[in-house]
């Protein structure tokens, strides 16, 4: 487990001497201690199943590992995926006009439109949301949505992060926390 029970006497003493090192979060009115350790995972551990005509939400979708992900599964299937960002994506009517553009000033978008093509040319279909996986709010609007479009998703990826862009290995450790607090604390 990411977290480790302690009582609030010990994260109020502390906090009061000024020597508290460690991150606390409330999960359901116990405080928890943040921790991380290694795992060692055997080679063919982790299986992610991909079977024709199944839907899967993969949030984080739109840009780095998440459509990479996508990618990989429509290789082994005709999938339908949803894929998410907090950030709003251009409606398919102006994707044309925007991989038309000879600036190529949305180049982030552009990789993004042409993967989902990519995805989409191998038979999967794509659809795509605005989704902050933070906002509780935000969550419930999309499996509305996907109930009143009759989507049962069989599965969700979970690639969502925050903050800086590139590499983990390339930035400093404060910037790595920014990119990870969206999977260990939202």
């Amino acid at each position: 487990s990411l977290y480790n029970e302690v009582t609030l006497f010990e994260t109020v003493i502390l906090d009061f001497a000024g020597r508290r090192k460690k991150e606390y979060l409330v999960r359901k009115g116990h405080y928890c201690e943040l921790s991380f350790s290694r795992a060692k995972l055997q080679s063919g551990s982790i299986a992610i199943s991909a079977e024709d005509n199944q839907t899967l939400i993969v949030f984080g979708g739109l840009s780095g590992i998440g459509l990479e992900m996508a990618e990989y599964l429509s290789d082994k299937s005709k999938m339908q995926f949803v894929l998410t960002s907090r950030f709003v994506f251009p409606d398919r009517k102006e994707w044309g006009s925007i991989l038309a553009d000879t600036s190529k000033q949305n180049q982030r978008i552009i990789n993004s439109i042409q993967k989902i093509r990519r995805i989409e040319e191998k038979g999967s279909y794509v659809i795509v949301k605005q989704v902050d996986v933070n906002r509780q709010q935000d969550l419930i609007v999309l499996q509305s949505e996907l109930a009143d479009a009759g989507i049962q998703p069989k599965g969700v990826i979970y690639c969502a992060a925050k903050g800086n862009s590139g590499y983990l290995l390339g930035i400093d450790e404060k910037n790595v926390k920014t990119v990870l607090e969206a999977k260990t604390t939202g």
